[in-house]
């Protein structure tokens, strides 16, 4: 058998030369969401990994790709210690993240952990995994493993919310609360009392492509422009999604809706369909309309698209709402990790920071809760 050796890419330009058997390997995964193929981490690392910061551990067996971990690294203050951290190549615009590798492969996956503590030239004293989901190969390892160099610890959850459409839109939507159902033909008659109503929707990459500055008009107007967090709102940004409309809309099945009153564009949807799964990525609309909702007109007519195509889950995205609550019906779980790199003063030190904050929040609750029995008695 050929033993397993490591190798780290320290520039994305370098990974043109695996992108086959990248692509090769991603397939093998089985991964049950779009986001772990060639094209994507093209578009990200182009986007939000900064010049040298680029570290890309594959582990190989001869020729054989057998597991590949895109990450970065930075330095940063926590708990005022400044540290070198490794973290996925994943932020809030990646819906979740994987070590890629074969579904059996656990040999390869472990390695590939191991060498971040060991194989980078910079000593680092945390690793970050984002948004890997519970009970995926990632997760087991990561939770079950012994890593000697490795203390475990989860540093937040989260659930994010999604909707079953198995027996498509007319049993989904019938299945909803009336209050859900009444506000929905509410929405529509007052958008039809402004002008003709009409739904768009693009698919192909050069459809994609051509409604860029048309998408970037309308995104211009959202609070979420606004705010830093819109498809242009800022150059990093906007190389991302110009990429997920150009480069991974090849590969993958990238969907752009629009909602129009008369003539104007009010509102668009972008998503992702993987199988039988869509990902809703993204919303926004015109404030100026935002008593039609616009935003729940446009996911509703593209919910209604989609399963037409067969499509027969939703995912809504990291975001939770009060409106997402609405609509769902499941919740896939996520867990962010820290795995911190124990027998260096820099990871020991972190570490107590943690234990000590837990143990001032536990006796937070203690004395919180003998507060609230005295009160009831």
């Amino acid at each position: 058998m050929t033993a397993l050796t490591v190798d780290v890419l320290k520039d994305w330009n370098e990974t043109i030369n695996i992108k086959e058997q990248w692509n090769e390997l991603n397939l093998q995964s089985k991964l049950t969401h779009p986001f772990s193929c060639y094209e994507f981490f093209d578009c990200w690392y182009h986007a939000y990994c900064k010049p040298g910061d680029a570290r890309i551990i594959l582990i190989r067996d001869g020729r054989n790709l057998r597991a590949i971990f895109p990450g970065i690294v930075s330095k940063v203050r926590i708990k005022g210690i400044s540290i070198n951290v490794f973290s996925c190549a994943a932020n809030w615009y990646s819906p979740q993240t994987d070590i890629l590798t074969s579904p059996d492969d656990k040999e390869a996956l472990f390695l590939n952990l191991e060498a971040i503590s060991a194989q980078l030239p910079e000593k680092i004293h945390l690793i970050k995994l984002w948004m890997v989901q519970k009970e995926s190969l990632t997760d087991k390892i990561v939770k079950d493993s012994e890593l000697p160099r490795l203390v475990f610890y989860c540093e937040n959850q989260t659930e994010c919310p999604g909707f079953d459409l198995s027996n498509g839109w007319d049993s989904y939507f019938q299945s909803r609360s009336k209050k859900f159902r009444f506000r929905f033909r509410q929405a529509e008659k007052r958008a039809k009392s402004q002008g003709l109503l009409r739904f768009e929707y693009f698919s192909t990459p050069n459809e994609l492509q051509l409604i860029i500055p048309r998408l970037k008009s309308l995104d211009a107007k959202t609070w979420q422009h606004e705010k830093g967090s819109g498809l242009f709102s800022n150059t990093e940004n906007e190389t991302f999604y110009q990429g997920l409309l150009s480069k991974y809309s090849r590969v993958v099945k990238v969907i752009m809706a629009f909602l129009k009153i008369g003539e104007l564009d009010v509102a668009y949807e972008l998503g992702i369909i993987s199988g039988t799964k869509a990902f809703f990525l993204k919303y926004g609309y015109d404030p100026t309309f935002s008593d039609c909702r616009p935003g729940v007109l446009v996911q509703s007519y593209l919910t209604q698209y989609v399963s037409s195509l067969g499509v027969q889950e939703i995912d809504l995205g990291m975001e939770q709402s009060e409106e997402k609550a609405h609509w769902q019906t499941k919740i896939s779980e996520y867990n962010n990790y820290w795995l911190i790199r124990k027998n260096t003063l820099k990871g020991n030190g972190l570490l107590a920071g943690i234990l000590l904050n837990k143990f001032l929040k536990k006796i937070k609750n203690i004395k919180e809760q003998k507060s609230t029995s005295i009160i009831s008695s």
